[in-house]
């Protein structure tokens, strides 16, 4: 045990204590570098996240519509409930109120349908979707009359879809 504690007090006035203050700098420093330049990336990925969501929300409404125009004799929903699909599911309706289908919406994602014949003047019978992030900025709409998805964005100045009456998500 002597020996021991001989041997530690010898290893103290040699000076084997632990780190210099330039060693902790030099660590702290090659730290701060890489925390620089992983958190912008990490934000780019969780964006374009958010943004696929979107799009796949959209994808998704176009299903539930399909269905539920197959399941009500060629009829698109007369009506949508639950506000702007803000974190929740969009239930269509039909004009009799017979069949229902739901749409899932993702987590901070919105999602809007228009009948087109009321959002935008035509007379052939048809709808919008439009499908956007709270922090992916881009705006998805699918038009069934041309049956494409059309990406707006990436920033706040999104130009108005008349489709679905947007000025700014």
């Amino acid at each position: 045990m002597t020996a021991l504690l001989r041997w530690h007090r010898t290893r103290r006035r040699t000076g084997d204590e632990g780190f210099t203050l330039i060693e902790l700098l030099v660590v702290v420093v090659i730290i701060g570098v890489l925390i620089a330049i992983a958190v912008p990336l990490y934000n780019n990925y969780k964006k374009g996240a958010q943004n696929t969501a979107a799009q796949s929300d959209v994808r998704n409404g176009v299903t539930a519509v399909e269905a539920f125009y197959t399941a009500n004799g060629n009829q698109y929903p007369a009506s949508v409930t639950g506000a702007l699909g803000k974190d929740l599911d969009l239930k269509l309706s039909g004009a009799t109120g017979t069949a229902t289908e739901k749409i899932a919406v993702s987590a901070g994602n919105q999602l809007v349908l228009k009948s087109t014949n009321t959002a935008s003047g035509t007379t052939q019978p048809g709808y919008a979707i439009c499908g956007w992030s709270s922090t992916g900025k881009n705006v998805y709409v699918y038009k069934s009359v041309t049956g494409k998805t059309t990406k707006y964005g990436p920033d706040k100045t999104t130009p108005n879809i008349a489709e679905c009456k947007i000025t700014d998500p």
